[in-house]
């Protein structure tokens, strides 16, 4: 699991690197993931997770872990890569 990210993003980081969730990364995938690795999170925050890591203007609170590459689709910044 990556060291200095924790909880959700921690995961779809490990998930990424690891091939078990491929890009485009879309919430329907997150919360797939979610449910085949009975991670309980609520469905606001499944929801948002990935615009609100992407975002520079808003949501400062959320480390910036993903680029928006289309509506709705995100991948991850290179340097959560390995």
């Amino acid at each position: 699991m990556n060291e200095s990210i924790e909880g959700l993003g921690a995961f779809i980081i490990d998930a990424v690197n690891g091939g078990k969730l491929i890009e485009p990364l879309t919430t329907k995938k997150i919360k797939d993931f979610c449910y085949e690795n009975e991670l309980n999170y609520s469905i606001r925050y499944l929801n948002v997770i990935l615009a609100n890591s992407t975002s520079e203007k808003h949501s400062f609170t959320y480390t910036k872990l993903f680029t928006r590459i289309g509506h709705g689709q995100y991948a991850l910044r290179n340097q959560y890569r390995q």
